[in-house]
């Protein structure tokens, strides 16, 4: 159950850190620059990563309880 909670934190980890380096990167025109490389598909992908983190955040307190 353990190694099923910390797999779940893998996307969204990935996604923040592809978010965060854009911004850093490119500021505000962040959105602009993603779109032309391709990078604009990884806004479908957000609701899943919620649905999988959720999922991870219930098993961790599954595993408290």
């Amino acid at each position: 159950m353990k190694r099923l909670a910390r797999l779940t934190l893998l996307p969204p980890a990935t996604i923040a850190v592809h978010q965060l380096r854009y911004v850093l990167a490119f500021g505000s025109h962040a959105g602009g620059a993603l779109e032309p490389q391709g990078h604009a598909h990884l806004q479908s992908l957000l609701p899943w990563i919620v649905v999988v983190l959720a999922a991870g955040m219930g098993a961790f307190t599954w595993a408290l309880g």
